[in-house]
Formats: structure tokens, C-alpha cells, sequence
């Protein structure tokens, strides 16, 4: 069994330069083999990565707070946060089969965000 909070190398850009450090990753396995990624394939999402999105996921949706607050997040909070995450790379597949995650657009530390135009608000 895999330990889903393992720490990881992370590398990220501060002022021009490349860091490194580690962190929490959260670890998802593949549970179906789809495409290129086969069964028992893992990704790590790292828990930076993670924090980032929340945050401004919360900026952008007043209601999302109190749902975190709660523990009441939606399979669809989930998906979007993941997706975002993993920079559009991991769709989890946890809600209907006819969702589609907002469409990916780049990010940057300043605008790290994914126009929104086909999941409810």
C-alpha cells in the first residue's frame, strides 16, 4: 500500500531562480488503464500546488469556503481542484460520465486560473 502524503522533490521559480526543495505530494493511482497511462500508474500533485488552487479557488467562489468548512465538498470541487493542480494533466473521473473540467489556460503565480464556462457556480 502507498503512503498518499509521501514528500517529494519540488522545484518552483523564485525571483528568476530555480528552486528545490520537498513537500507533501498527495499520490493517485490509476485504477483503469486508459491511453498512455496503465494500471497502477501514479501521479504525485504536490501539496503547494494544491494550496495555491484552493486559495484561489475560494476568491473565486464565495460558497466553496463554507463547503470546505463544513466537509461538504462536491465531486466536482474535487475534479477541479486536482485538475488545476496537475496543471490540466490529471481528470479524475469521479463525477458523470458527460462532465468536462473547465478548459486548461496556462497559469503563473499571478493568474493561476482556469476560465470556468461549463460547470455550474
Amino acid at each position: 500500500m502507498t503512503d498518499i502524503t509521501q514528500h517529494h522533490a519540488y522545484a518552483f521559480v523564485r525571483d528568476g531562480h530555480l528552486m528545490m526543495t520537498t513537500c507533501r505530494h498527495l499520490t493517485l493511482e490509476v485504477t483503469r488503464s486508459r491511453g498512455l497511462y496503465y494500471l497502477g500508474h501514479k501521479w504525485h500533485v504536490s501539496e503547494a500546488d494544491l494550496d495555491q488552487v484552493l486559495s484561489i479557488m475560494l476568491r473565486e467562489d464565495p460558497s466553496l469556503h463554507r463547503r470546505c468548512h463544513e466537509g461538504t465538498l462536491t465531486k466536482e470541487d474535487v475534479e477541479i481542484l486536482v485538475n488545476r493542480a496537475s496543471y490540466g494533466i490529471i481528470r479524475l473521473d469521479m463525477v458523470d460520465d458527460d462532465y468536462t473540467p473547465p478548459a486548461f489556460s496556462c497559469h503563473t503565480r499571478n493568474n493561476r486560473t482556469n476560465p470556468s464556462t461549463n460547470h455550474p457556480q
